[in-house]
């Protein structure tokens, strides 16, 4: 999903047309209808802040890829049950005081997967001494264990 089923969905559930949308934006119909047909990923900067100033939202809920979302999230839970069949527990690190602010957890969570410093997750073994993952250092772990993973099975299948 790019930036014109996301436009499509928005318009729908606020009730308003691309025509309307035009109207209130100064965006040219045809360029609206065109980021809606060819589900267009690459919107000029200054329509995509158009689009969001009119519409009430960020930028961000217009370029998000839900579906390829859901499939990176989908690998990373089975990653997760992978590691937990070994005996691994993977667990977000959230401070106490973000609970209470959901605002204030979802920026950092945003500013984590942007920034390879800021801890990520933490993982544990019981009787053993956790180690505190950044998002960069996650990805690498993971991909190292399922090239590991893989190695083994095209070992045994020969």
């Amino acid at each position: 999903m790019a930036i014109g089923n996301n436009l499509k969905r928005i318009l729908s559930e606020n009730k308003m047309s691309i025509k309307e949308l035009s109207i209130k934006s100064g965006i040219p119909l045809n360029s609206l209808y065109s980021i809606t047909k060819r589900d267009s990923q690459n919107v000029s900067p200054n329509i995509l802040t158009a689009i969001s100033k009119t519409l009430g939202i960020s930028i961000f809920d217009l370029t998000l890829d839900v579906d390829r979302m859901s499939e990176e999230v989908h690998t990373i839970e089975c990653f997760n049950d992978f590691l937990a069949s070994l005996g691994f527990l993977v667990k977000p690190i959230i401070t106490a005081s973000l609970s209470f602010n959901p605002e204030e957890a979802e920026i950092l969570a945003k500013e984590a997967a942007n920034n390879e410093t800021l801890p990520y997750c933490e993982i544990t073994k019981e009787g053993q001494e956790a180690i505190i993952l950044t998002v960069k250092e996650f990805e690498d772990f993971q991909k190292s264990v399922q090239y590991a993973v893989q190695y083994e099975l095209n070992k045994f299948k020969k």
